[in-house]
């Protein structure tokens, strides 16, 4: 019985990680390729140093408004 429960777990975990990376990779990929073809057309794209930047100010921003 134990082990059945175990096994279950298991199995569920695995799954949901899997799910969590493919998600994570298609969601990279559909990213950098948005950015290639923006970048390709002309688009002002920023960087991600200039990403993280801009996220950080907002949670600042955030942090002060509660």
């Amino acid at each position: 019985m134990r082990h059945r429960l175990l096994s279950f777990l298991s199995s569920l975990a695995r799954g949901a990680f899997c799910a969590a990376l493919r998600t994570f990779v298609t969601g990279l990929v559909v990213g950098v390729g948005a950015m290639v073809i923006l970048r390709y057309m002309g688009v002002p794209v920023p960087t991600p140093l200039e990403l993280l930047h801009k996220l950080e100010s907002i949670s600042r921003l955030a942090r002060i408004l509660t």
